[in-house]
């Protein structure tokens, strides 16, 4: 499950990834940074199921709103 948000003003964005791995542990993976360069970071964290990691990405997903973040479709 991938999400990605984009400011476009500021050139930032900030990307989302909820997986599942062989083992059956759920990771949610965030990566921001800028448009324009290849800078920016990631960081994996450790949840405690997909629900929970749902959770979280509806979280995000409010935070970056409220900051100026646009949602994009992923195809």
């Amino acid at each position: 499950m991938n999400k990605v948000w984009v400011n476009q003003p500021k050139r930032r964005y900030y990307r989302t990834m909820l997986q599942c791995d062989l083992l059956g542990q759920w990771t949610l993976t965030r990566s921001w940074g800028s448009l324009d360069t290849n800078h920016g970071r990631v960081v994996h964290e450790i949840v405690e199921n997909k629900g929970a990691g749902e959770l979280k990405l509806a979280s995000i997903h409010n935070v970056r709103a409220h900051r100026g973040y646009r949602y994009m479709e992923l195809n």
